[in-house]
């Protein structure tokens, strides 16, 4: 009675291996012939870049500080704030952003965002600037940056009230935030 066992096992054994044999031929033929092609290899993807690990996710993003101008000099000193611009005048923005830097490396990414009353998207600008820090303390520490940007309208924009938004990410630690003004562009 073992013997017979023993044959059987063998036996199912040896088909299956002739199965793969088979069937990897037949898959290797139908691939050789074009009829199946092979998915290409995609990028190599860090298999220690997972999302539910929370270490590189803690950290502060946060827009401090937006001011609108009628001009910021080279000192990131703002003159005349205010709501209401002529169109033919540029609009300043002076903001204050405070981020966590993750090993002695700050990036921030801003983009802006200028919409009519209607809706109507006037100006959309995704900028990247990149910082890095040479520091000693810590590999994580909070860091505030001020940055100045300008804005020269088209004169042919209807007078009336915008909305400016301004959105800063800080890609190292995945955050994003957003602030929001309201803009009066006179003639």
């Amino acid at each position: 009675m073992l013997k017979i066992k023993k044959g059987g096992i063998v036996t199912q054994i040896l088909v299956m291996l002739i199965l793969v044999i088979i069937t990897t031929a037949v898959i290797l033929y139908l691939v050789q012939t074009g009829i199946i092609s092979p998915k290409p290899a995609g990028e190599e993807v860090d298999i220690l870049n997972v999302n539910f690990i929370p270490i590189g996710n803690d950290g502060v993003l946060v827009i401090k500080q937006l001011d609108l101008c009628r001009a910021v000099d080279d000192e990131l000193n703002c003159y005349v704030k205010t709501e209401t611009f002529s169109i033919r005048d540029p609009l300043y923005i002076r903001a204050l952003v405070t981020s966590t830097a993750v090993n002695s490396k700050l990036s921030l990414v801003r983009a802006y965002k200028i919409t009519d009353s209607s809706g109507n998207v006037v100006l959309k600008l995704d900028q990247e600037n990149e910082r890095t820090l040479e520091t000693t303390l810590s590999e994580t520490r909070e860091e505030s940056i001020a940055f100045s940007d300008a804005f020269f309208f088209n004169e042919d924009l209807t007078p009336g009230e915008y909305t400016l938004e301004l959105v800063i990410s800080n890609p190292d630690l995945q955050k994003k935030t957003a602030i929001v003004r309201k803009v009066t562009l006179t003639e």
